[in-house]
């Protein structure tokens, strides 16, 4: 008995995790799958799943497709790239209060931080208009922002000033380590939306945040 009842936490969490999976993809294509396949079939110029030209009745008629779409969509990022990225600076932050001498410098050093990360650490010209086109095509964006930080160790034995190795408690050499930082930079990622898993009895205007789970 006490075997079971320790095994019937794991187990629920995973029939739980394996419900909320299936109930989601569910949901997905019954209601959201057609669509971005359609979408997406058109963004590439191609007559999507179920079109009566990918029929029998059309197998000898032409199959052609005006790219109005893609050109639309490729017209609105030029626009929007336009907007975004036709000044030098990537952003422009200003103070609330200009008479405030803290609020002008904290809006020069959020500035020149924020334009060191979009410039190198974050492409953030593919970025925005990568997460535009995606907006453009399927009607939503998805994104994950995160802190990439990674770091790694290095070992090196301690030495007295005779040369001779200090030992530890056990007897062994003792070592030092020394911490080198790899990775130190925020990342922002761009998701599919067929990747991503919500629930159903989400919100429908903030599925993200009122979402009881998210895979």
């Amino acid at each position: 008995m006490q075997a079971d009842s320790e095994e019937q936490p794991e187990s629920s969490w995973l029939a739980m995790s394996r419900d909320a999976f299936d109930t989601s993809c569910d949901y997905y294509d019954a209601e959201v799958r057609k669509q971005v396949e359609k979408s997406v079939s058109h963004f590439h110029g191609k007559h999507p799943a179920g079109s009566k030209y990918l029929s029998a009745a059309y197998k000898f008629r032409s199959k052609g497709f005006r790219p109005k779409t893609r050109a639309i969509i490729r017209r609105n990022e030029a626009a929007a790239a336009a907007a975004l990225f036709s000044t030098v600076d990537a952003v422009d932050i200003q103070p609330e209060l200009e008479m405030d001498e803290a609020q002008r410098v904290s809006a020069v050093l959020l500035k020149d931080l924020l334009a060191y990360r979009l410039d190198n650490s974050i492409p953030w010209f593919r970025t925005a208009l990568g997460a535009y086109q995606d907006s453009l095509t399927t009607g939503t964006v998805i994104s994950h922002q995160y802190w990439d930080f990674e770091e790694s160790s290095n070992y090196t034995p301690i030495t007295q000033d005779d040369g001779e190795y200090v030992l530890d408690d056990e007897g062994g050499v003792a070592l030092t380590e020394d911490r080198e930082v790899v990775s130190d930079k925020p990342v922002i990622e761009l998701r599919p939306v067929e990747n991503v898993r919500f629930s159903p009895a989400s919100d429908w205007t903030d599925p993200i945040n009122s979402s009881p789970y998210l895979i």
